[in-house]
């Protein structure tokens, strides 16, 4: 039994797989099948149009792509030490990192986010929908969108002026906004602001004109601040 053989090159092991040539440094060469080796360390490997040079796997052959192929229910694993990604993708076209292509035999293109083994929300394309779906697993978890800094969130926008802001296409025909309340005992709006009696805050607490009044909010149109004025009870 050979238990380490260490080789400077291999190359062109193409249709060799029961044999395996060792030049020992002269004229003697010794042959032995695969299945008697336990280690083989080597500082180049080329099989077929893959080469394995040290921590890097690459393909030889002009613009050749690399699948990795689990057998049957078997799954592709990537692990990493702590503090670092697992995955880092980097290329020269920026625009498209990574790819997950669904076959078309299936509703959901999915990219899955688990935390020890359980599954704990999902990005997916919804075929049966025409969607693209963001959903937590967890039992009331949360779906942040957090800018750093100055940053905004933009829908349909992609220089928000606001930290939310919505633009809709001309020629939609339709709402920017639809609330629908289905809670029947609950708000459309909660707002939340600095109160005062003056126009100085936000929310304004003068109901000189209206003693019914129970203020109003402040409101911007068209780049001009403007009052809505609010009642204490629906009648």
């Amino acid at each position: 039994m050979v238990n380490n053989i260490t080789f400077d090159k291999i190359s062109d092991l193409t249709g060799q797989k029961g044999v395996i040539g060792v030049n020992l440094g002269g004229s003697a060469r010794v042959r032995d099948s695969l299945n008697v080796l336990k280690n083989i360390k080597t500082g180049l490997l080329d099989v077929d149009n893959v080469n394995i040079d040290g921590n890097t796997i690459g393909s030889t052959d002009t613009d050749g792509d690399l699948t990795l192929q689990a057998n049957g229910t078997g799954k592709v694993q990537i692990t990493s030490g702590d503090d670092a990604p697992s995955l880092l993708v980097t290329g020269d076209d920026p625009d498209i990192a990574v790819d997950i292509n669904s076959s078309s035999g299936f509703s959901l293109a999915e990219y899955r986010m688990s935390v020890d083994g359980v599954q704990k929300g999902h990005i997916a394309y919804d075929k049966n929908i025409g969607a693209v779906r963001i959903v937590t697993h967890g039992t009331d978890e949360n779906i942040n969108l957090v800018p750093n800094g100055a940053g905004k969130v933009g829908i349909n926008d992609i220089s928000p002026d606001n930290q939310l802001h919505v633009t809709n296409s001309s020629g939609v025909e339709k709402e920017v906004v639809k609330l629908e309340q289905l809670d029947v005992d609950e708000p459309f709006i909660l707002f939340t602001g600095t109160s005062g009696s003056d126009s100085t805050n936000s929310v304004s607490s003068d109901t000189t004109s209206d003693a019914s009044k129970s203020g109003a909010i402040k409101v911007s149109i068209n780049g001009t601040d403007r009052w809505i004025r609010f009642y204490a009870d629906a009648s």
